[in-house]
């Protein structure tokens, strides 16, 4: 479950629209074949896992496109984690990334089953600093043998563009745009963490998250690594 919420909740933009453009420009960096490697560190900085993306198709029609994107996680050893395919649809210069499709419905492990119910995360095309942007929701729930072993929520909320600040990873340097969020949950009661996230103005990338706890102690930290 653990990868399942980093990606969750730092990963959700690693395919978001360029500020200054629409759908139809979705073709200048989004194409089939493209891909992407992100890495994953914990708290003290020490690798824990890798995430890479790739473009599988895209469609269009009219003011709407979807990407099919293939995602897939391994540990600092390689040992693979999952793999997901999930949809990301842009609709009217605005990009909706749906939390269901983090986990399918017909993803599942012997007599293990998991699910996400939830809101559509919204991305509009154009972003300013100060700008405040649409919280969301979802719920995730675990069953075997069509028993309930946990069904819990989660919720992302008070987004904001902070800033607008360039960002050197091992993939290169970056002129992004940075904005934050809260992300609650239950883990032995109610907790919070605050989440920056850091992407590509030009080209539409998620380039780096920092998740922190409530005393600003950093908890995980993910970049992009390879194009």
């Amino acid at each position: 479950m653990k990868y399942l919420l980093l990606t969750a909740c730092c990963g959700l933009t690693a395919w978001t629209l360029p500020a200054q453009t629409g759908c139809s420009d979705l073709y200048a960096y989004l194409k089939k074949g493209v891909k992407l490697e992100y890495a994953s560190y914990d708290a003290k900085n020490k690798l824990e896992s890798v995430f890479s993306q790739e473009v599988l198709d895209v469609q269009s029609k009219a003011d709407t496109v979807v990407a099919l994107i293939s995602s897939t996680g391994a540990d600092e050893k390689g040992k693979p984690l999952y793999a997901n395919t999930y949809p990301v649809k842009c609709h009217a210069d605005v990009l909706y990334f749906d939390m269901q499709s983090l986990v399918p419905a017909a993803q599942q492990q012997g007599d293990m089953a998991m699910e996400i119910r939830g809101n559509d995360m919204i991305f509009p095309a154009e972003m300013q600093v100060g700008q405040a942007l649409p919280d969301c929701d979802m719920e995730m729930k675990m069953t075997m043998n069509g028993m309930t072993i946990l069904n819990t929520k989660y919720a992302i909320k008070n987004r904001k563009v902070e800033a607008s600040e360039p960002v050197t990873t091992a993939a290169g340097t970056f002129d992004c745009f940075k904005i934050s969020y809260d992300f609650e949950y239950a883990l032995l009661g109610k907790r919070t963490d605050h989440v920056e996230y850091w992407y590509a103005k030009s080209k539409g990338l998620m380039i780096k998250t920092v998740s922190t706890d409530s005393k600003g102690k950093q908890k995980s930290r993910m970049e992009l690594t390879k194009m």
